[in-house]
């Protein structure tokens, strides 16, 4: 079985043939099931104005009760950092070494800066700068958080696309192939 799925044009340049990825099923939304990329067009799709590359992913197991045309959604790992601390992505200004995060010591919020590294959708692996355990502030709220996963944590990012069979519900087109 295939899957095939399209990303927009911001997304479909930061994934590669062997890059790891998650399909679920709308059918079967307690499973997650491995894949890899294969390809990715290199011819556009326009809809609405927005413009899509598909992706061919191939599941690395099959599974006896997907069917083609069904829906599916797949997350594609475009990094990974292993043993760093994490916060939110909304805690972070700036990026790389000219990165900030506003912390809580004695009471006050103060701005620190950190090294960030990679940035997902809703954590930035920072690489230097906090200690496990400090509480940082997020800017959009009055509350604070502290840092979630210590040393061994993992931040992942990644990119999603859905396809769907049969006019598909949010893309045109796509989902499973035999």
């Amino acid at each position: 079985m295939q899957v095939l799925a399209p990303f927009a044009e911001t997304d479909a340049v930061k994934i590669q043939p062997g890059q790891a990825a998650t399909v679920t099923v709308d059918a079967l939304p307690s499973k997650q099931l491995a894949a890899h990329l294969l390809s990715v067009s290199d011819i556009a799709s326009s809809s609405s104005s927005v413009v899509t590359y598909n992706g061919v992913f191939a599941l690395d197991r099959s599974e006896s009760e997907l069917k083609p045309g069904m829906t599916a959604n797949v997350d594609v790992v475009t990094g990974e950092a292993d043993n760093v601390l994490h916060v939110p992505t909304a805690a972070v200004r700036g990026s790389g070494s000219s990165a900030t995060v506003t912390v809580l010591q004695n009471g006050k919020q103060t701005s620190v800066p950190v090294v960030a590294g990679l940035q997902g959708d809703s954590s930035t692996a920072i690489l230097s700068g906090l200690k496990d355990n400090e509480t940082v502030v997020l800017p959009s709220v009055s509350i604070s958080a502290s840092t979630t996963g210590g040393t061994s944590g993992t931040t992942t990012t990644g990119i999603t696309g859905r396809g769907g069979g049969g006019g598909g519900a949010f893309f045109p087109g796509g989902g499973f192939g035999g």
